[in-house]
């Protein structure tokens, strides 16, 4: 082998490395601009989905708290309508 195919010999290796090298940082650069942040995107979907559900089940629990009211309310009502009737009675 002469000088002449050596360097033919090393350019196509430093061509491939440089292929090599520059197929590694695309893909790296694909999970670093692509993968990751569609993996924030799930993560923050899954946050948002989580904060939902806490709040339809307190909203959930303050409508069964304002139900419960109105029944003592309605309640306290007919008492208080039997008491007045009866005291209009024993008149």
């Amino acid at each position: 082998m002469d000088s002449k195919d050596e360097k033919k010999v090393e350019e196509i290796l430093i061509s491939k490395g440089k292929l090599v090298v520059s197929i590694f940082t695309a893909g790296v650069a694909a999970i670093i601009f692509v993968v990751m942040p569609m993996y924030d995107i799930k993560t923050d979907q899954a946050l948002i989905q989580q904060s939902i559900e806490t709040i339809n089940l307190n909203h959930e629990a303050h409508i069964q708290t304002i139900l419960d009211e109105i029944k003592e309310i309605k309640q306290k009502d007919s008492d208080q309508d039997k008491l007045i009737l009866e005291a209009l009675r024993n008149k």
